[in-house]
């Protein structure tokens, strides 16, 4: 992950692309990644808490976080 997320450094396209070769999330890997809008709450907590940090930068890769779903790299649009 540490790895992607070096290749990726702050380029949204590159993201997608990953995404779309190598998540295992169904929904995002179809989409780029992309998860569209979640309300607060709705994501497991180590996920959530990345979303609406609010010292998180936009635009840039962030992670490794660990879940009871896997490892995950986030992009936050906006």
């Amino acid at each position: 992950m540490l790895k992607f997320k070096e290749e990726i450094g702050d380029n949204e396209r590159k993201f997608s692309k990953y995404a779309e070769l190598y998540s295992s999330c169904p929904s995002g890997k179809r989409q780029g990644g992309a998860l569209g809008w979640v309300p607060q709450g709705s994501m497991v907590y180590a996920f959530d808490k990345v979303l609406f940090d609010k010292n998180m930068e936009e635009r840039k890769v962030l992670g490794p976080i660990q879940t009871e779903f896997g490892w995950h790299l986030i992009w936050i649009r906006e």
